[in-house]
C-alpha cells in the first residue's frame, strides 16, 4: 500500500525518472482486520428488526477468545460466569437460549457435584470461535424465534461457500501456556471454503479444529456456622435481627477451611460445515454437520480441616453488643453466660484429605441439519429437519482420610491465625492432655464476659500439651499426625447421560407488492426430545477384625496415612506455597491401588450423597409442539411487528428408582415412578422501528417469554421412599433419618413466564461509528426457586427439613444499557494515533423479587403459604457490567486491549443456606498480530493479565471470603493465515 501511494504521488512531485513495472508493483491491503469486523457488526445491528447485539467474523478472530463464550462477554448486557454460563441482563445461563444456525442443539451436563448440576444451561465453552462465522444475541424475541428465552437467545451462524467469490483456505496454530503450574498446550485450526462446481452451484465450507492444555487452578473455600431460619427471616412469627446489612463487619464465624489443587489436561476436536447446493435459480438446498469431542482427566487434591467453631449447636443473641471477637491469632466469639456457655473456638482439630481422580471425562455433541429455501411468487418457503444429540460419560475416583471418632478428635488444638482473613494459616496442629471425663485440662478459664476492647489470651489458653519422646505431636507434618489420619472410604461413581432430539420446521413468508410493504410470516415447529440419566456411586470403607477373626478378613487396625508414605506427592502449592506446612496427599493411584489389593478386607458402606444422587436415575420425554403468525408492515418511517406464538408442552418423566443399586443384596426392590404434564402459552408482540432522520433509529418492543424448569426439577424423585425401603444401609453411623436433608422433584412445575419492555435509540454516524442507549423490564411470574420447609416424619425424629422446587412469587428487573462504538479518530488525531478504534459498553441491572414461604400443614397434608420474602438483587445478577474494547491498527501492527467488569453478583438468593456474593471481578486481555507481505500473521495474547481471581464472600458478612478460586495467567503466541 505504502509502494502504491509513493508511486501515484511522483509524478506530481517530479521525482520519479522512469515508470514503474507492473511487476515491481504489489499492494497490501489496509490492516484493519479488527475494524471490518466492528462496521459488519454495526450494520447488521443497524439493519436488524430485534434489539440485540453482534459480532462479525473478523472481530471475532481479532480478539484473545479461545471460545464463544470469551466473545459473549465482549457484548453489552451480556456476562458469562464462570467461563460457560451466559447470563444476559442479569438473566442466569439456564433461562437463556443458544441455537446454532437458528436451530436448537442438544447438551447434556457431566458433573455430579449434588442437585442443581441437571440444567439446561448451555456450556458455551465447548464451542472454539473457528466453528462460528458470527454471533447475534437477540434480545426481543419475535414471533418466529422459540419463546423459552426470558433473558435473550444467543444465536450462532456459520459460514457458507456461497458469501465467497474465490477460494479460501484459511490456518492457525498455536503454542499455548497457563501461568498456574506451568501447564503448556497447543491448538491447530483448518478452514475451507469454495464452490466444488464451475457453475457454482455446488459449494464447501469445512472448519476442523482441535486443541490440548493443561490447566492448574488453586482455591480455597470458607465455611461459617449456619444462621438460624428466624435470622433469615424465614418464619415472620419468630422475632428478627436486623438485616444482614445491618450486623458488623468484622465478626467472622469460621467454621471449616477447605484448601484445593485442580489440574485438568483437555483435548477438544471440533468438526463442522456446510454444503449449499442451488438446485434452481428459486430452490436452494443445504446440509450443515457440527460434531463436537471434549475429552478431559482431571485429579483434585484438598485438605479441609473442620469443626473449626466445635460449635453444631451454637446459640445466636438477640442482642448484637453481647457478641464480641478477640484476634490474638485466633478468633473467639463469646456470649452471655447467662443464656449459654461461652462460644469455644477451635478445639476439634478435623483434618480430612481428600483426592478426585476423572481419569477420561468424555462429553459429545453433534447435529445434521438438513434444509433448504424456495421461493414461491411473491413468497419464499423454508424448511428444516434437524437431529441433534449429545452424551457425557463421567467416571471419577476418590478417597478420604479423617479423624472419625470425635474423642479423638478432641484431643487436638489447632494454631489457627485468622489476623488475615482472606488466607488464614495454621501454623502447626499438636495433641492436648485430656481428663478422664474427656474434658480438657486448664489452668486459665475461658473468658465469660464481653472483652472491649479484646484483650489478648495467653499463649498456651490454659491446655496442657502432650508429648511423645518429648516432641510436640504436629498433626501437620509428623510421623505421629500421620497415624492419626485414617482412611474412611473409597469411593467410585459414575455418570452417563444421553441426550436426542429431533426438530421439523417450515416456514412461509409472503411479500405484498403495496406500497406499506406489508411481509407476513408463518410456520410450525414439532422438537421431540429423549434424555437419559444414569448414576452409580460404591462406596467402601476398611472392614476392621481382631486378629484371626473370621479367618484373618478386615485390618487389625484402621489404615492410615503412614501406610502411604512411599506414595505421597508434594505438598499442595496453591497461592505460592502458603500451605505446604499443612503436609501431603496420598496419591490416588497408590491408595486405589491398595484397595484392590485388599479388596476383600472393606465393606460397602452407606452414604448419604448416594441418596442424593438417586435423583440424577431417570429417563424423560418432551414434546414441544408450536406454531405462530407474525405480520410487518411498513408505513413510511416506522416499520411495526406484530403477531403471537403459541406452544404446546407435553412433559413424561420417569424416576428410574428400580435401577439405584442396592447396597446389600437382600434389600427390598424400589419401584420406578412416572409422572406426566401438559401446558400451554401464548405469546402476543408487539414491537415498532422509527427511522428518525437518515442514521437515527428508535425502537420499541413489548414482548412476552418463557422459561422451562429444570430437568432434575421435573423428576418425581422423592428420598423418602428410599430412606423407608433401606433405611440405615443409606447411612450406617446414622440409623435414623435425623440431621438428613431430604428432597423431592417437582414433576407439576410450569415455565417460568415473563412479560418484557424495551425502548431503545441508536446514532449511525461516520463510516463505523455507533452510539446507542436503551432500557428495559421484566416482569417475571411464576418463577421456580428451591425452599427448604420443615415437615413431620413421625417417630423420635419430629419434623425434617424438606428441599424441594416451587413455583411462585415475582421477579422485576430493570435495567440500562449503554454502547458507543468510534473508529474515526484518523480524521483529526495524527499519525500513529489515527488507528485508534474504541468501544465501550455499560449495563446497570437492579432487581428484586417477592418469595412466597410455605409451611407444612398437617391437617391438609401439603404446603400452604404464610407470607413473603422480599429481597433486592437476583440469582447470577450484578448490578454493573463494563467492557472496553481499544484498537490501534497501523502499518503492519494491530493491537487489541480488552477490559471486563463485573459488579459483585449473588451466587444464589433464599437459598437454603446461605445466600453468597460473588465478589467484583476485572479482567485485562491483551492481543498483538504482525502481518508479512504474504498476508501471514503473527499473534501473542494474552488473558487475565490481572491475575483476577474467582472469588465470593458470605452475605451476612461481606467481607468475609467463601471462596477464593486463582486460575491465573495464559499466554498463547502462534500464526495464522490463509492460501
Amino acid at each position: 500500500m505504502v509502494t502504491g501511494l509513493l508511486l501515484a504521488l511522483a509524478p506530481a512531485l517530479g521525482q520519479v525518472e522512469e515508470e514503474a513495472t507492473e511487476e515491481e508493483v504489489f499492494e497490501l491491503e489496509a490492516f484493519e482486520v479488527y475494524s471490518r469486523g466492528i462496521v459488519t457488526a454495526i450494520e447488521d445491528k443497524r439493519n436488524s428488526r430485534f434489539i440485540g447485539s453482534f459480532v462479525g467474523g473478523e472481530g471475532l478472530e481479532s480478539l484473545p477468545d479461545d471460545n464463544i463464550g470469551d466473545a459473549l462477554n465482549r457484548l453489552v448486557g451480556v456476562n458469562v460466569v464462570e467461563g460457560d454460563k451466559v447470563s444476559i441482563r442479569g438473566l442466569e445461563g439456564k433461562l437463556n437460549k443458544l441455537t446454532i444456525d437458528g436451530g436448537s442443539i442438544s447438551s447434556s451436563n457431566s458433573e455430579l457435584g449434588g442437585l442443581g448440576n441437571d440444567t439446561r444451561n448451555f456450556d458455551v465453552s465447548s464451542i472454539p470461535v473457528e466453528a462460528i462465522e458470527r454471533i447475534e444475541v437477540v434480545k426481543t424475541l419475535t414471533p418466529d424465534r422459540d419463546a423459552d428465552a426470558i433473558g435473550g437467545q444467543v444465536n450462532l451462524i456459520t459460514a457458507d461457500a456461497f458469501e465467497t467469490q474465490e477460494r479460501e483456505i484459511s490456518y492457525k496454530a498455536e503454542g499455548r501456556y497457563a501461568e498456574n503450574g506451568d501447564g503448556y498446550g497447543y491448538g491447530l485450526s483448518l478452514t475451507y471454503r469454495d464452490a466444488l462446481n464451475e457453475s457454482r452451484t455446488l459449494g464447501l465450507t469445512l472448519s476442523l479444529s482441535m486443541r490440548d492444555e493443561e490447566t492448574v487452578r488453586w482455591g480455597m473455600e470458607q465455611r461459617q456456622s449456619n444462621l438460624p431460619n428466624w435470622l433469615l427471616g424465614k418464619n415472620p412469627e419468630a422475632p428478627l435481627l436486623p438485616p444482614f446489612e445491618a450486623i458488623p463487619t468484622t465478626i467472622p464465624l469460621p467454621e471449616r477451611f477447605d484448601l484445593r489443587e485442580r489440574t485438568t489436561a483437555e483435548r477438544r476436536y471440533n468438526l463442522n460445515g456446510t454444503l449449499s447446493y442451488r438446485l434452481s435459480e428459486a430452490t436452494k438446498l443445504y446440509l450443515k454437520p457440527f460434531l463436537s469431542f471434549r475429552s478431559r482427566e482431571e485429579t483434585r487434591y484438598r485438605i479441609q480441616i473442620r469443626n473449626l467453631d466445635n460449635g453444631d449447636d451454637a446459640v445466636f443473641l438477640n442482642n448484637l453488643e453481647e457478641r464480641r471477637i478477640v484476634f490474638s491469632g485466633r478468633p473467639t466469639l463469646f456470649f452471655d453466660p447467662a443464656l449459654t456457655s461461652p462460644y469455644k473456638s477451635m478445639d476439634q482439630a478435623r483434618m480430612d484429605r481428600r483426592g478426585r481422580y476423572r481419569p477420561d471425562r468424555k462429553e459429545e455433541q453433534y447435529r445434521l441439519l438438513a434444509g433448504g429455501e424456495t421461493r414461491l411468487g411473491d413468497g419464499t418457503l423454508t424448511y428444516r429437519l434437524s437431529l441433534s444429540g449429545s452424551s457425557a460419560e463421567n467416571d471419577e475416583e476418590r478417597y478420604r482420610f479423617d479423624m472419625p471418632d470425635t474423642a479423638y478428635r478432641e484431643g487436638w488444638r489447632l494454631t489457627y491465625d485468622y489476623t488475615q482473613v482472606q488466607f488464614p494459616e495454621f501454623p502447626s496442629a499438636v495433641a492436648l492432655a485430656a481428663l478422664p471425663n474427656g474434658e480438657f485440662s486448664s489452668t486459665v478459664p475461658y473468658p465469660t464476659g464481653p472483652v472491649d476492647p479484646p484483650a489478648p489470651l495467653p499463649a498456651a489458653y490454659g491446655e496442657e500439651v502432650i508429648s511423645r519422646d518429648g516432641e510436640p505431636i504436629d498433626l501437620f507434618t509428623s510421623e505421629s499426625g500421620a497415624a492419626e489420619q485414617l482412611l474412611d472410604h473409597v469411593r467410585f461413581q459414575e455418570l452417563d447421560y444421553e441426550d436426542f432430539e429431533w426438530i421439523g420446521q417450515m416456514d412461509y413468508h409472503h411479500r405484498f407488492g403495496t406500497d406499506l410493504r406489508i411481509e407476513l410470516r408463518s410456520g410450525f415447529k414439532i422438537l421431540q426430545r429423549d434424555r437419559s440419566s444414569r448414576v452409580q456411586l460404591r462406596q467402601f470403607s476398611p472392614l476392621l477384625s481382631e486378629p484371626g477373626e473370621g479367618g484373618g478378613a478386615g485390618f487389625a487396625a484402621t489404615p492410615d496415612l503412614t501406610r502411604f508414605q512411599d506414595g505421597l506427592r508434594p505438598p499442595l502449592q496453591a497461592f505460592s506455597g502458603r500451605y505446604a506446612n499443612l503436609g501431603r496427599n496420598p496419591r490416588l493411584g497408590a491408595v486405589t491401588a491398595f484397595y484392590f489389593d485388599n479388596e476383600d478386607r472393606f465393606f460397602r458402606a452407606g452414604n448419604p450423597e448416594a441418596l442424593r444422587a438417586s435423583a440424577r436415575m431417570y429417563d424423560a420425554k418432551e414434546e414441544i409442539t408450536a406454531g405462530y403468525l407474525r405480520l410487518d408492515l411498513s408505513t413510511g418511517p416506522v416499520d411495526w411487528i406484530t403477531g403471537v406464538r403459541v406452544e404446546v408442552t407435553d412433559t413424561d418423566y420417569t424416576w428410574r428408582a428400580s435401577l439405584v443399586e442396592k447396597p446389600v443384596p437382600t434389600l427390598p426392590d424400589i419401584d420406578d415412578v412416572n409422572a406426566k404434564n401438559n401446558y400451554t402459552n401464548w405469546f402476543p408482540h408487539l414491537s415498532a422501528i422509527y427511522r428518525w432522520r437518515e442514521n437515527h433509529l428508535l425502537r420499541a418492543a413489548v414482548t412476552t417469554s418463557i422459561a422451562r424448569p429444570d430437568f432434575e426439577d421435573l423428576v418425581p424423585w422423592n428420598t423418602f421412599t428410599v430412606n423407608d425401603l433401606w433405611g440405615v444401609f443409606n447411612d450406617p453411623n446414622n440409623a435414623s433419618r435425623e440431621d438428613q436433608t431430604i428432597g423431592k422433584g417437582s414433576p407439576d412445575l410450569k415455565a417460568q413466564e415473563s412479560l418484557n419492555f424495551d425502548l431503545a435509540y441508536e446514532w449511525y454516524f461516520g463510516g463505523g461509528n455507533n452510539l446507542s442507549i436503551g432500557v428495559f423490564r421484566k416482569e417475571i411470574t411464576n418463577f421456580i426457586f428451591l425452599d427448604e420447609v420443615s415437615i413431620p416424619v413421625g417417630g423420635d425424629i419430629g419434623n425434617q427439613p424438606l428441599t424441594q422446587p416451587f413455583n411462585g412469587g415475582e421477579q422485576l428487573i430493570e435495567g440500562l444499557e449503554f454502547s458507543f462504538v468510534y473508529n474515526d479518530f484518523d480524521q483529526w488525531l495524527p499519525s500513529p494515533l489515527d488507528g485508534l478504534g474504541l468501544v465501550f459498553n455499560l449495563t446497570l441491572i437492579e432487581g428484586e423479587q417477592d418469595e412466597p414461604i410455605f409451611f407444612w400443614e398437617d391437617e391438609i397434608d401439603d404446603f400452604v403459604q404464610r407470607g413473603v420474602r422480599v429481597g433486592q438483587e437476583l440469582s447470577g445478577q450484578p448490578g454493573r457490567i463494563i467492557n472496553v474494547q481499544l484498537s490501534w491498527e497501523k502499518y503492519d501492527w494491530a493491537v487489541r486491549l480488552a477490559y471486563n467488569s463485573v459488579d459483585e453478583l449473588k451466587v444464589n438468593t433464599f437459598d437454603v443456606g446461605f445466600s453468597t456474593l460473588q465478589a467484583p471481578k476485572d479482567t485485562l486481555d491483551l492481543s498483538v498480530q504482525y502481518r508479512f507481505e504474504n498476508g501471514m500473521r503473527i499473534f501473542f495474547e494474552g488473558k487475565n493479565l490481572t491475575n483476577e481471581p474467582f472469588a465470593s464472600t458470605f452475605r451476612s458478612v461481606p467481607t468475609f471470603p467463601e471462596s477464593y478460586t486463582e486460575k491465573g495467567r495464559s499466554f498463547v503466541i502462534g500464526f495464522r493465515g490463509s492460501l
